[in-house]
């Protein structure tokens, strides 16, 4: 597993990250990664089997905190480490993706951070229209903060 670049942010009392990626999908496989980087060792998780994910939404930002959710969800209650995502499907509202895992193990998967939830406090998801030399569509931004 290559684990995803992200930038942490400084935010008190909880942890936010910003992800780019060059299209709207990669940035939500890429915000996924770098949720699962900050909760355990990525790469001590294996994609052995594979999880189908679907969400709907309002817009962007609710479908970033519903798709993030869902993932913390799998990991929470039914126990599962995930390593490898493939968003096959995104618009504005609607998001469907396959994420590939294991069942986590506590004698192998190293915990690092608890989340306790996704939130929409100071949630971003936006185009960069005007990147080097201007050019159009270059690129997709994600502000994250998470609940400790």
């Amino acid at each position: 597993m290559t684990i995803p670049e992200y930038e942490l942010i400084d935010h008190t009392g909880d942890v936010g990250i910003i992800v780019r990626a060059g299209s709207l999908a990669a940035l939500y496989e890429k915000a996924a990664a770098a949720m699962f980087d900050i909760i355990l060792d990525l790469e001590t998780v294996r994609p052995e089997r594979p999880y189908e994910v679907g969400v709907e939404a309002l817009d962007r930002e609710d479908l970033m905190v519903r798709w993030l959710s869902e993932l913390l969800f799998l990991y929470e209650a039914r126990r599962v480490a995930l390593s490898r995502f493939d968003v096959r499907e995104v618009s504005d509202s609607r998001l469907a993706a396959k994420a590939w895992g294991e069942p986590f193990d506590p004698g192998r998967h190293i915990a690092r951070t608890e989340l306790k939830a996704v939130t929409y406090h100071e949630m971003l998801v936006s185009e960069d229209r005007s990147g080097p030399g201007g050019m159009e569509g270059a690129g997709w931004t994600a502000r994250i903060i998470f609940d400790v």
